[in-house]
């Protein structure tokens, strides 16, 4: 009687010290992160918990939201497994599709999946060289020699999925805008007041848009995270599969989608706008971490619908 109270007790107090060092550890726990650039933040509050012979399983949000407000993403968030027993890992973080999505919906709003070329980066944007793929812009603008932009932009927020054998892909309405710088020959002493500070606050554009091509790409990216604590979940364009290509508007007529068109709005695309998209998801997405737990012995793996990130810890107290 007196050894199975003993038991008894000693197993509550067991109990409590786990309780205790769980609630330490999860006290710890940092549940909104802000992006490198602090235009979005994901944010991992937990919303549930779940518990079973095998486990125990805190749901969080795992929502990407912009950190001045906003429209959020409009989509509601899957139903995940509460544990994957595929990973021998001692801690899991599931990564569902949607999460990415919240963080593509997020820079898309905020105006940041966009980059305007000019003519020091493409030779052929000015209107005389450009005027062989579309004659109707030397009619509007004249015979001499202007300069052209090609702003690179998606016509709505991209979507990725996820899939065990084929990995993490993304989807995205790519669009390339010509314009024509407005003319630089009226000097500012020479514009009235009216017109001097309307273009200054930017209420004239100081180009007009000469034509839009546009097509649906894909790509694979792949995935990683680093090993320790202050993880975060980066990316890398793998393969790129560029669209057949259209005219999707046109204010100077006919535009001809001859070969030295598509090779420049191709080399846009691949030379100029995927580094500038690798370069971002470089950076990466924060991952929860704690003050008192070192992960270590991180692996990852890509299941149907969400990404499994699995690691060991040591708990410090």
């Amino acid at each position: 009687m007196i050894a199975h109270e003993i038991k008894k007790q000693g197993e509550k107090i067991i109990r409590d010290e786990i309780n205790k060092a769980g609630n330490r550890a999860l006290s710890g726990i940092k549940w909104k992160l802000p992006f490198h650039d602090h235009v979005g933040e994901v944010d991992f509050t937990p919303v549930s918990v779940e518990s079973s012979s095998r486990a125990i399983s805190l749901t969080v949000r795992g929502e990407v939201e912009s950190v001045n407000g906003g429209k959020r993403y409009p989509l509601s968030a899957p139903s995940l497994p509460h544990f994957d027993p595929s990973s021998s890992r001692f801690v899991q973080l599931i990564v569902s599709s949607w999460s990415l999505n919240t963080a593509a919906w997020t820079y898309f709003q905020a105006g940041k999946l966009q980059s305007t070329i000019t003519h020091d980066k493409i030779a052929l944007l000015n209107t005389q060289d450009m005027s062989i793929f579309a004659p109707g812009i030397a009619k509007k603008y004249g015979k001499d020699k202007r300069w052209m932009t090609a702003r690179l932009y998606l016509a709505a927020s991209p979507t990725a999925e996820i899939d065990g054998s084929r990995g993490v892909t993304a989807n995205g309405d790519v669009r390339v805008e010509f314009s024509v710088a407005k003319s630089e020959d009226v000097e500012e002493e020479d514009m009235n007041f009216v017109e001097y500070y309307a273009r200054k606050i930017g209420l004239v554009a100081s180009s007009d848009v000469a034509f839009t091509i546009g097509g649906k790409a894909s790509c694979s990216v792949i995935t990683h995270v680093n090993q320790g604590n202050n993880q975060r979940l980066t990316g890398k364009i793998n393969k790129l599969d560029l669209p057949k290509w259209h005219v999707v508007s046109s204010s100077v007529g006919d535009v001809s989608l001859i070969e030295n068109l598509l090779d420049l709005v191709e080399y846009a695309v691949e030379k100029i706008g995927v580094p500038i998209a690798n370069a971002f998801m470089e950076k990466g997405m924060p991952l929860p971490t704690s003050s008192h737990l070192t992960l270590k012995n991180t692996e990852m793996a890509e299941k149907n619908g969400y990404l499994l990130i699995g690691s060991d810890f040591e708990l410090h107290l």
